[in-house]
């Protein structure tokens, strides 16, 4: 009995796998947006051979996962798909890695309640709350995709780091 639910279950995440699909950077480099418009705000400049998991397309867009959960944009015609598969850097890369994102993670949110402090005078502001999780979502990817690219990593990478990160609890050293 126990043997068939593993099976069911490499096989439901073997399938799961198989169907995220990636794209490749081509032109030498393109804006990733934080909306599918060309006004709208940049993220980041992304360079080519950069790999992105796909959450969605339409004509002009792709909808693209970096590292806050919001979907992101890059315009089609920059990248191309692409067969990556995600892996784990060796060991110690990893561990710099991992320390690296929470170091920026925790930089995001201490800048995001700089511009947005959630209190004044004593009170809780919830619509400077709502701005600041905006912005720490915005300062987020932003802050980790430059860790990923000074390491020469791709943004798939990132669940693999964070779960061998966890794994060997090096967020408790």
């Amino acid at each position: 009995m126990i043997s068939k639910c593993i099976f069911a279950f490499i096989l439901a995440c073997s399938f799961s796998i198989s169907l995220t699909q990636y794209i490749q950077v081509r032109t030498p480099s393109c804006n990733i947006f934080v909306s599918p418009f060309l006004d709208s705000e940049i993220l980041v400049c992304a360079k080519k051979g950069d790999v992105f998991e796909t959450l969605s397309q339409d004509k002009r867009w792709f909808g693209i996962r970096v590292f806050s959960g919001e979907t992101r944009y890059l315009e089609k015609k920059h990248a191309r798909r692409s067969s990556y598969s995600p892996s784990i850097p060796k060991q110690n890369l990893a561990k710099k890695v991992f320390n690296s994102l929470l170091y920026v993670e925790s930089l995001a949110i201490a800048d995001a309640k700089d511009v947005y402090p959630d209190y004044g005078n004593g009170a809780f502001m919830k619509s400077n709350y709502i701005r600041q999780i905006t912005l720490r979502h915005f300062l987020d990817d932003k802050y980790k995709y430059e860790v990923f690219k000074k390491n020469q990593l791709h943004c798939p990478d990132y669940d693999g780091i964070i779960s061998i990160g966890v794994q060997h609890n090096w967020h408790l050293k």
